[in-house]
């Protein structure tokens, strides 16, 4: 089976429509692309305009593999979780009328003591999200990196549900822990819907991150 390669648009920095255009001529199967903010946020696209979004990019014979919905906050604050699982739904609504079937976005810091708060605060938001995202016929992908393979496979076991998924980045767990990148798959194969390639190496481990911060 061919795998297929895509494109982060925005690391070519030439705005959507030239983007797609540029990643056709790189020759690649698809692309991922942020709609946090911009041209590609939820509001400042209509229907009208995500209809014929979508029909340029079948045009060129290419495919969105994902749309990227990380606003920088995760889902382990309690204070902000209402308005980031807002906009997620708002994401994953934009990703249907696009064609796409993934959302990614990254939890947050997680800590390793399953009683802590922040593990019953991101499992009520992610539960809900991952809901909704099923009822769509969507999956919203976490992204490795701040913690273990073994770790954000607990807690998707715990939520359960086919509405979330994994983006899986081998270079984040990398520089993150580093954590085993190649030993993940194998743990998180069940929930890999998505995957990132890139260079990097660990500058500030993120293992001693307890509940959400830095120790």
């Amino acid at each position: 089976m061919k795998r297929k390669i895509g494109i982060i648009i925005d690391s070519l920095r030439l705005g959507a429509r030239d983007g797609i255009r540029k990643a056709k001529e790189l020759g690649a199967d698809g692309f991922q692309i942020y709609c946090t903010g911009g041209e590609m946020a939820p509001e400042n696209l209509s229907k009208p305009a995500r209809r014929e979004l979508r029909e340029f990019v079948s045009g060129l014979g290419l495919e969105i593999s994902a749309l990227c919905g990380d606003i920088g906050k995760g889902f382990l604050d309690r204070s902000s979780n209402p308005e980031v699982t807002k906009r997620t739904r708002e994401f994953v609504d934009l990703a249907v009328d696009l064609g796409t079937r993934i959302v990614t976005s990254h939890i947050g810091h997680l800590p390793e003591d399953e009683s802590h708060e922040c593990w019953q605060t991101g499992a009520e938001a992610l539960s809900e999200l991952g809901s909704y995202a099923e009822s769509r016929g969507c999956v919203i992908a976490m992204e490795t990196g701040p913690e273990e393979p073994a770790l954000l496979r607990r807690f998707l076991d715990r939520i359960g549900g086919k509405g979330l998924g994994v983006n899986y980045d081998p270079a984040n767990l990398v520089m993150c822990g580093p954590f085993d990148h190649l030993g993940g798959v194998e743990i998180l194969k069940d929930y890999i819907v998505h995957t990132h390639a890139k260079d990097g190496v660990c500058l500030k481990s993120f293992r001693s991150v307890k509940g959400g911060a830095w120790d």
